[in-house]
């Protein structure tokens, strides 16, 4: 029997933004991808069975899914965590907050699209930045447990930490970095990430990180996707004994259990494109969803997806703290580009 968790189920595509950076981007954000109630309803009945204690809502943008309440009053029926990843557009609606919180929902996800409100603009094509500001205000005020996060790119990062800290002077108190990350499975790499961009943000966020931590007292914390030989050894050190940085994921830890609006299920969510199975045919309950996830069919997707990107990985002893970077990166480029920028063995 295989334990999870956290699962986190997707309700919507459609979404009030149109980030340049989604992960998402290439679902068109279709009003007509909603998740069928039933289907949301199975997979509550699978956590339920899976004992899973914790799932969260995304999309899409999720406070635009029609059946939220429903879902929400679902799983806070089966006495399951409720947490929702969200733009915050539509908490800068203070009742509406209230409602989501006597729903149930025990936990906000903010993500922050811009350090100011020409950039908000810039990378989402709206002018949002002081209504997200408004919603961290009543987080705040109403004692919501919520966090803001955002990801870090070469464009932002100079600026980043200017963001954070108007979220903080609203009321923000934790928050959550990551690295832009894009998984590619064209066989023509239309738009990849730049190598030489991707592999000067370590070098970027260990300049400003003393400036991160006076800013915002420390109460931050890095997801980074890339592998660890690229950072600085005394710094990624530093920042894992302060346990300011993280790098295996649910899909390295097999911890998670992700599916998309169909009921399929899918290895991260970044990777939604990728479909392995779907709720009424390759599985029905927690059972089956174990036969099935355990078949060696599945087995040699995800032993291919958590694979190192080179056999030189299996010789570092930070590969534990590290997994060899995310998958997503590795469709973009291979290990022997990046030799070049590895700073040493850690």
């Amino acid at each position: 029997m295989r334990n999870y968790s956290n699962c986190w189920i997707t309700l919507n595509r459609q979404c009030n933004l149109r980030c340049e950076w989604c992960y998402a981007r290439d679902t068109n954000f279709r009003l007509e991808d909603d998740a069928n109630i039933d289907t949301v309803f199975k997979i509550i009945d699978i956590c339920v069975e899976k004992k899973i204690k914790h799932i969260t809502l995304i999309g899409g943008e999720p406070t635009l899914y029609k059946n939220l309440d429903q879902v929400v009053k679902k799983i806070k029926e089966n006495d399951i965590k409720c947490g929702i990843v969200t733009n915050g557009l539509k908490l800068a609606d203070k009742d509406y907050l209230k409602k989501l919180m006597e729903l149930g929902i025990d936990s906000f996800s903010i993500s922050l699209k811009g350090e100011n409100e020409k950039v908000f603009k810039q990378v989402s094509g709206y002018d949002g930045f002081y209504k997200v500001m408004q919603a961290i205000k009543n987080c705040s005020e109403e004692n919501a447990s919520f966090s803001v996060s955002m990801v870090l790119t070469n464009d932002n990062i100079p600026s980043f930490i200017n963001g954070l800290d108007a979220a903080q002077k609203f009321g923000a108190k934790s928050f959550h970095l990551s690295f832009c990350y894009d998984f590619n499975m064209n066989s023509v790499v239309k738009n990849p990430l730049a190598l030489d961009e991707i592999v000067t943000l370590p070098e970027k966020f260990q300049s400003c990180y003393d400036d991160l931590c006076k800013r915002i007292n420390n109460r931050f914390s890095l997801f980074q996707t890339l592998p660890l030989c690229l950072w600085d050894e005394q710094f990624i050190k530093k920042m894992i004994d302060d346990k300011k940085v993280t790098s295996i994921c649910q899909l390295l830890s097999d911890k998670g259990l992700l599916f998309d609006t169909e009921g399929n299920m899918i290895p991260c969510n970044a990777m939604y494109r990728l479909k392995l199975g779907k709720l009424g045919v390759d599985y029905n309950d927690g059972t089956t969803l174990d036969s099935f996830r355990n078949s060696e069919k599945i087995q040699r997707v995800y032993n291919k997806l958590r694979g190192v990107p080179s056999q030189e990985c299996l010789e570092c002893k930070k590969l534990k703290y590290c997994g060899g970077g995310c998958v997503c990166q590795w469709t973009n480029f291979n290990f022997q580009q990046i030799k070049k920028y590895i700073k040493e063995e850690i």
